[in-house]
């Protein structure tokens, strides 16, 4: 096992992404995969998705990754899911 050097957790090698920060740290694959978005709507997109399969650890993994998440992404996930999963103020 290797440890990711974005977020700290455990991969298994031979699954590992390249950071595109230096094109040559390895890391764990869900780190890659939000490196590829930007931070606002495809994040959107992936946590809506990690919400919708129910898989509430690649959710709670991007929340780690980007804790300062604009309004905008917050109040869309929260019209998407018809509840208030992140509380904020305007």
């Amino acid at each position: 096992m290797k440890k990711c050097l974005v977020c700290g957790r455990e991969y298994q090698e031979g699954t590992e992404a390249i950071s595109r920060l230096d094109n040559k740290t390895a890391i764990c694959s869900e780190c890659g995969v939000a490196e590829a978005f930007d931070r606002t709507h495809s994040l959107e997109t992936l946590m809506m998705r990690a919400l919708l399969l129910k898989n509430e650890k690649d959710f709670m993994h991007l929340i780690k990754l980007f804790p300062e998440l604009p309004k905008e992404t917050m109040r869309n996930i929260n019209e998407k899911l018809g509840r208030k999963l992140f509380e904020f103020e305007d």
